[in-house]
């Protein structure tokens, strides 16, 4: 007779402080999904999810799997003033089944370079890969943020000369800019692209794209 692996329970002051950080999510959202953002409601809902234990953090991130911008907005906020800890947890959201969570973890990756001072080099594959994505916000979201990585994101240079072509006006402006932020000789690959590119439809693209050519 095959004996079932037995399940440890967690610890019942564990098993009470992760069902209060579900509630108190719970009653944030609620709140957060009847306000503006930042006004006096928002505010106080997103200052709540400050509180929340951060060893809970992917719940707030799983959370983001929601349609109004206001609650992805506020848990985006919450997540990322947790600071460098989140780090692996964002980056494994990068690979999220929803696209909002897909794009706000582009997003607070950002931030977190931006906040303090992380190295989020070590993000350059997931973000590159995030330029194939399906949905163009996250495209977009994640040619800014290799763009701030610059100089350190030479192995994104390959699917950002496919950005430059995408049907997205931002994605294609932003691929020309982390081009530029990459600079040579890493981006010397991307000359042909752009100089394909430099006669766009929008003109905004097409001032970056020969911004870029001035730099590589």
């Amino acid at each position: 007779m095959k004996r079932e692996p037995e399940i440890n329970p967690l610890p019942t002051e564990q098993t009470a402080n992760y069902q209060s950080a579900v509630a108190t999510l719970g009653r944030c959202i609620d709140q957060l999904a009847d306000s503006q953002i930042r006004d006096p409601n928002w505010l106080e809902a997103t200052q709540i999810l400050g509180q929340i234990d951060p060893q809970f953090a992917p719940l707030q991130i799983e959370a983001m799997a929601d349609d109004r911008w206001q609650v992805c907005r506020a848990l985006a906020v919450s997540v990322s003033k947790i600071g460098p800890s989140i780090f692996d947890d964002v980056v494994a959201a990068l690979q999220h089944d929803h696209s909002n969570v897909r794009q706000f973890a582009c997003g607070m990756l950002y931030g977190l370079h931006q906040r303090y001072n992380v190295h989020i080099e070590e993000a350059v594959e997931p973000l590159s890969n995030a330029l194939l994505d399906p949905d163009c916000r996250v495209r977009h979201k994640a040619a800014v943020t290799l763009c701030f990585i610059g100089t350190r994101a030479p192995a994104a240079v390959p699917n950002l000369i496919l950005a430059l072509s995408d049907e997205d006006d931002f994605v294609r402006e932003w691929a020309a800019h982390a081009l530029a932020a990459i600079g040579p000789p890493a981006a010397e690959p991307a000359i042909d692209a752009l100089h394909a590119s430099l006669w766009d439809k929008e003109p905004s693209v097409q001032q970056a794209i020969f911004d870029a050519l001035q730099v590589i």
